[in-house]
């Protein structure tokens, strides 16, 4: 059962290396300033590395937050939407495998095709390519980004 106090206080979030300028991770949380710490203690071994690398140079990830006042339903939903978009355009994330699992359901759910693995993402669309424009529509983590703002 959804507790009152937590129902829509669900954040989506993303996690930038601060040397590279990429985006490295998508997530959801509660408790947005103990969630970088858990990083750290996390089972998935990309992201803790990622994470205690950039710790070892004495840089830690940025935070920014995508979504906020969302149920616990929608903020899983969004996850999967930005990893699918992020992945879709070339970005190195080191979510866990339950995060791209998260995001294959969401995609078959939306019913547009898509690659999820990171090197058929890449190789697929060319990773040394430019996005192709739009006619003044943004597609990519861009158009996702102004569809949420």
């Amino acid at each position: 059962m959804i507790s009152e106090k937590t129902k829509n206080r669900w954040l989506v979030y993303r996690l930038i290396d601060p040397l590279a300028h990429e985006v490295r991770y998508i997530g959801i949380t509660l408790r947005p300033k103990g969630r970088l710490d858990d990083h750290i203690k996390m089972k998935c071994r990309s992201t803790k590395r990622w994470v205690q690398a950039l710790r070892n140079k004495g840089e830690i990830p940025l935070q920014e937050f995508l979504c906020s006042g969302l149920t616990e339903t929608q903020a899983l939903s969004k996850e999967a939407e930005f990893i699918s978009v992020y992945l879709e355009s070339g970005s190195r994330l080191c979510n866990c495998k339950q995060d791209y699992n998260r995001a294959l359901k969401w995609k078959r759910h939306d019913q547009t095709p898509s690659v999820f693995s990171q090197g058929a993402a890449r190789k697929e669309r060319g990773a040394h390519k430019k996005p192709k424009e739009t006619g003044g529509k943004r597609s990519g983590v861009q158009g996702l980004l102004d569809r949420i703002s």
